[in-house]
């Protein structure tokens, strides 16, 4: 109408990328008011760095254009309120469209939400934004590609459920997917890939170390995840081979042409992985997955198992066992290390990264995984370069593996960079038998068993078991 409302928008703590606090203030004319903008962060305990700011002192710089219809719908118990915006975002003469629907939970659970867009989506495919009209217009103005989250700290302790510590792991690893959607769609900096691909990992990691108490209907998301999965891993898989592997074989030989030919080759197929990941970013099938993923998140789906007395257990002596086989599967994938073919060091590789994601989950319910997470990473990198030496020649194969002309010149790079990782292999099975040594000498964290705080607060000594069959 006729006023003017200053908002204020703030992420809102442990609340995944689309929960934001909001703070309205009327003011009487533009700019905005710095006063009411240190009033608004301060209510919601907002760093007040945010606020130093002298009347005049900020100025646009990208501007909304927004015509904006609202509904209000009433499905059951929940009340929705469901915007229908149009314009563009401009910096300067630059400009992008908007055209989406905004869905806000007045009343009622989150997982409504998820229901009215699965059904919107249903009559008309839809696409799901991760980034906010300010992050949008934040990036048209400074000509830069979306940002890139790492995952953080998950908060799990000694007195979390079974059922609480589902809930947030799924929601940590959702979460941290979400957050590096729009940077793996854009594809401009490859670590958005990169954390995509991780958070997906973490995700199927943590279907897998609750699978005795999901239901049949989470194999479905678990399935649909390794899908997404391994469109972002092709993708990730070129980066490596031309960073990791090719890079610095051109580092020493930078005036090889042959090399120059490998290098822009592989450049073209990753970018086609890239393309190909966007696309599948874009698709109905992955708007599907999200959304999918979404509800079952917010209404615990995996209660629906008939598992509700087993989940109020502590996660503690519920992981344990499961904590116990991934062990053992390890210990007994690395037996006889030295004399292990590259096949077998890869298995052993996903073993210890199973393992090492599963302590991520669960670790804090025994007080922390204190060296093991390290410790087995040192593991996987080291395991990781002497697999990437081993395969070299026949990963950059099967790249190529359609690549038209100049067959010749690209087999004697490929031979050039085989080489090369060869001459690398005694120093790195070196590197991987200290890693693996280091590993086997701790005690599994799982079954360190702290007793109860003494009264002063100081806790008592921990006991150790060794694990069985070890």
């Amino acid at each position: 109408g006729e006023s003017l409302v200053q908002t204020v928008k703030i992420a809102a703590p442990g609340g995944g990328p689309h929960a934001r606090l909001e703070h309205d203030d009327i003011i009487a004319a533009p700019p905005a008011c710095p006063r009411l903008l240190a009033a608004a962060l301060a209510a919601h305990n907002a760093p007040r760095r945010l606020a130093r700011f002298a009347d005049g002192a900020l100025q646009a710089i990208f501007v909304t254009r927004i015509r904006r219809q609202v509904l209000e719908l009433a499905l059951g118990e929940a009340r929705i309120e469901v915007a229908i915006d149009g314009g563009q975002v401009e910096a300067g003469d630059a400009s992008t469209p908007i055209s989406e629907i905004e869905l806000e939970l007045r009343q009622g659970q989150a997982g409504d939400l998820y229901d009215l867009a699965a059904t919107l989506h249903r009559l008309q495919p839809l696409t799901v934004e991760t980034r906010t009209k300010s992050e949008r217009g934040y990036a048209l103005a400074g000509g830069t590609p979306p940002a890139w989250r790492k995952a953080g700290a998950l908060e799990i302790g000694p007195a979390t459920t079974l059922d609480d510590a589902i809930a947030r792991a799924v929601a940590h690893a959702f979460g941290h997917w979400l957050a590096n959607q729009a940077a793996a769609q854009d594809g401009r900096d490859s670590e958005g890939v990169h954390q995509l691909r991780v958070a997906l990992r973490r995700l199927r990691a943590a279907f897998a170390l609750f699978a005795p108490w999901l239901p049949p209907a989470a194999r479905g998301l678990r399935r649909e995840a390794a899908w997404l999965a391994r469109r972002a891993g092709r993708a990730r898989d070129l980066d490596v081979l031309r960073a990791d592997i090719l890079a610095p074989v051109r580092q020493a030989l930078p005036e090889d042409g042959d090399l120059t030919l490998l290098e822009k080759r592989l450049r073209q197929r990753t970018k086609a992985a890239y393309g190909a990941l966007a696309r599948a970013l874009a698709a109905p099938r992955y708007t599907d997955l999200v959304l999918a993923m979404g509800r079952w998140q917010e209404r615990r789906g995996w209660q629906a198992g008939g598992e509700r007395e087993a989940l109020a257990r502590p996660l503690a002596g519920a992981a344990a066992p499961v904590l116990d086989a991934l062990y053992r599967q390890l210990l007994a994938g690395g037996h006889d290390f030295a004399a292990m073919t590259p096949p077998a060091r890869h298995r052993l590789r996903l073993d210890a990264k199973r393992l090492r994601y599963a302590l991520q989950f669960a670790g804090g319910a025994y007080g922390g995984a204190g060296p093991w997470p390290a410790a087995l990473a040192r593991l996987q990198d080291a395991l990781g370069e002497a697999n990437d030496a081993a395969q070299a020649e026949g990963q950059i194969t099967a790249a190529l593996a359609s690549s038209p002309g100049k067959r010749r010149r690209l087999a004697r790079a490929t031979g050039l960079v085989a080489g090369w990782w060869r001459a690398q292999r005694q120093d790195q099975e070196e590197r991987a038998g200290a890693a693996w040594r280091a590993l086997t000498a701790l005690e599994p964290c799982w079954h360190l068993t702290p007793a109860r705080p003494r009264p002063e607060g100081r806790p008592a000594p921990a006991t150790a078991t060794r694990p069985a069959g070890r």
